[in-house]
């Protein structure tokens, strides 16, 4: 069940969406194949060697890296900038506060 807070994805989004095309990704994390809570822990990890502004694009292929990215950056107060899939990858952009 999708709540208010949840993004739904469709398999029909672009590769880059404007937004994101617009972007400027200061650190790249490739978290794909690894399951919760492995994807944010790495993310946890490299945003702590990260400036406050900076942004994050992490790729992931765990379905539930999608929930989990979202309370992360609800707990952290860490912006997520942007979500999308394509391909049964999921591919987060974050910035960090």
């Amino acid at each position: 069940m999708l709540n208010n807070k949840t993004m739904k994805l469709t398999k029909t989004q672009p590769l880059l969406t404007e937004k994101e095309a617009l972007l400027l990704v200061d650190r790249e994390l490739d978290v794909r194949g690894l399951v919760c809570p492995l994807p944010i822990l790495r993310t946890k990890k490299a945003l702590s060697e990260m400036s406050t502004g900076q942004v994050i694009k992490i790729v992931a292929t765990d379905p539930g890296s999608v929930i989990d990215f979202q309370v992360f950056a609800e707990q952290t107060a860490n912006e997520l900038l942007s979500l999308t899939e394509l391909n049964d990858e999921f591919v987060f952009y974050l910035k960090k506060r």
